[in-house]
């Protein structure tokens, strides 16, 4: 749950972050859940379209378009492999690409 510890870090810090869901067919499937709990009934003011079906997946199809080359190429791309098409903020840098290249399952 990183992107969700990242997105409550950036939102106290008054700024924000969105992490983007897209399937194989590069179709949008809607963003993180910032709620740190998850799941059907517990937020009646949660406005994905099927709240908790998928835990931690804010399907907001109705409210969200993405241009179809920011879905295709995004300007950072965490999966399969790490792929940073624009120069990261330092925060960004630091606290979580830094971080996944690191790991011996991402490479830049």
């Amino acid at each position: 749950m990183e992107t969700i510890g990242l997105a409550g870090h950036a939102q106290q810090l008054n700024r924000g972050a969105d992490v983007s869901l897209v399937n194989e067919a590069g179709e949008y499937l809607g963003r993180t859940c910032h709620w740190r709990e998850c799941g059907p009934g517990i937020r009646q003011s949660c406005d994905a379209q099927h709240c908790g079906r998928r835990h931690y997946l804010h399907d907001d199809l109705g409210s969200v378009r993405l241009p179809p080359d920011l879905v295709k190429e995004p300007p950072i791309e965490l999966w399969p492999a790490l792929l940073a098409r624009v120069k990261a903020q330092h925060d960004v840098e630091d606290r979580l690409l830094a971080p996944l290249r690191g790991r011996s399952d991402h490479s830049a």
